[in-house]
């Protein structure tokens, strides 16, 4: 009895282990990808007001509500569209919102899909397919709300 009570609390602890990892993690070690990752930690250390953007993003003015970031470039030919593929199968059906598209003129897609309520956003992913075969995937996870991913993208298209 003691062993199957204790199987059972191993593989339950397993599959909570396992369901809590992020799969975006698996291109990070990968040659042929740029990653960049930033704790909560290393958030905290960045003065409040700074102006920190990645492509027209402004991600300063919201870093105390983070709790981490995920940037993954590639413009490997296998792993480009293998991240990019990941990205747009996890924002599907799996109660992620469409924010946001935008076509370029030199026909980069970027989209921008929230997971939780305007009021509790928990996840925030922006996929950005390049022309130029650059793919780019931004995770932002945290506890933030709808203004503040407004005030995050206001200089985007500037």
């Amino acid at each position: 009895m003691k062993k199957t009570i204790l199987s059972i609390l191993l593989l339950a602890g397993f599959t909570f282990t396992f369901a809590q990892k992020n799969p975006f993690e698996q291109f990070s070690e990968m040659d042929g990808v740029t990653s960049v990752y930033i704790s909560k930690t290393m958030l905290s250390m960045i003065p409040k007001n700074s102006k920190m953007n990645y492509g027209g993003v402004n991600v300063g003015s919201f870093l105390n509500k983070l709790s981490s970031i995920l940037i993954l470039t590639s413009e490997d030919q296998k792993i480009a569209p293998q991240m990019l593929s990941m990205a747009n199968n996890r924002v599907k059906g799996r109660d992620y919102e469409l924010l946001m598209r935008v076509k370029s003129d030199d026909n980069d897609n970027v989209n921008f899909f929230m997971k939780g309520k305007p009021e509790d956003i928990r996840e925030l992913i922006m996929i950005v397919a390049g022309n130029d075969g650059e793919n780019v995937v931004m995770q932002f996870l945290g506890n933030f709300t709808l203004d503040d991913i407004q005030k995050m993208t206001e200089g985007f298209n500037k």
